[in-house]
């Protein structure tokens, strides 16, 4: 079967057979819980596990290049094989995190302490990887303990200085929220035009946008007085001990906001942080469209996916609370 989008797949020095996987999903997302390789394959012969290797902890190198559809993905990465699960039918679901990534959830073996540094001699004290940094103030003190993950440090930290941490295609990227929703559309997306070439057209979506949402992740715990109620409060419990500078308070509270789920045709050059103008049509008169939808999103999960003949490109679009 061919497969436009995964031109190689490696484990142990040795290439697997394309054919015997009939989906794949390569997944970027806007912070680190990716990218992520998912396959799907029929091994009932048990030919991949047993004489290639596809299991858990194996090293799987993968190329994806979807160029000749005109998409715009060309890259080779390296991933770890988290998981290998087979149906009674000897189906298997293989779900792969990029390696740079899984390396940076690994517990740390040994303390690291640093003080007064600049973001990038941070990250790449931190990390050792290849870097794209937003301008931020001097770090004061920063320090990871024997045990704990690098990823959860840097989560943290990033979310203090209001920033989006994510890699992507070999490079760690950490950027304040407010800049990425400052940059320039990068592509204006239809829905319902005919018009419109292929590549600029939605196929379907569905708003994922709830007011729970925002709820959930910036009230915490409030307290006042109205004059119908009297004392009012609510709101769910602190996540950490409120911090003692105002800038990392007012940052705390900026978050991406799920807001809507759109399908394309493959695009694999659309990812993680680029911003999409929205425009909506409707062809019979008397049936307007949801005006909650955003006219402008940034991407924050973005699914190219191959199965079968079928080459589609699934985005998580999100706007920016705070």
């Amino acid at each position: 079967m061919q497969m436009p989008l995964v031109q190689r797949l490696m484990v142990n020095g040795q290439a697997l057979d394309i054919s015997l996987f009939h989906k794949v999903a390569y997944v970027e997302v806007l912070d680190l819980s990716g990218p992520r390789l998912l396959l799907q394959a029929t091994d009932s012969e048990r030919v991949l596990r047993d004489d290639f290797g596809v299991i858990e902890g194996a090293l799987l190198a993968a190329e994806l290049d979807d160029t000749g559809l005109g998409g715009g993905l060309s890259i080779s990465e390296a991933f770890v094989i988290k998981t290998v699960d087979s149906d009674a039918n000897d189906n298997l679901s293989i779900e792969c995190m990029a390696a740079p990534v899984d390396a940076l959830k690994t517990p740390a073996k040994s303390a690291m302490f640093l003080n007064i540094k600049s973001m990038q001699e941070l990250l790449s004290e931190a990390t050792g990887l290849a870097l794209d940094v937003g301008n931020f103030p001097l770090v004061d003190a920063w320090h990871l303990l024997p045990g704990e993950r690098p990823s959860k440090a840097l989560r943290q930290l990033a979310r203090e200085f209001g920033a989006a941490l994510w890699y992507s295609r070999g490079i760690l990227h950490m950027h304040p929220l407010d800049d990425l929703w400052s940059k320039p559309v990068v592509k204006t997306l239809h829905h319902d035009d005919p018009r419109k070439p292929r590549l600029d057209m939605i196929d379907d979506y569905a708003l994922t946008y709830r007011s729970g949402m925002i709820e959930d992740r910036v009230k915490r715990g409030y307290g006042g007085w109205t004059m119908t109620e009297g004392v009012i409060g609510g709101g769910a419990e602190f996540e950490a001990t409120p911090h003692h500078r105002s800038d990392v308070l007012g940052n705390l509270s900026k978050t991406p906001i799920p807001a809507i789920d759109l399908l394309l045709y493959g695009q694999g050059v659309l990812k993680p942080r680029d911003r999409l103008e929205l425009k909506f049509h409707r062809s019979r008169e008397g049936c307007p469209f949801d005006e909650s939808i955003p006219p402008e999103i940034m991407i924050h999960t973005v699914s190219s996916q191959q199965e079968k003949d079928q080459y589609r490109t699934r985005i998580k679009g999100v706007i920016l609370n705070g």
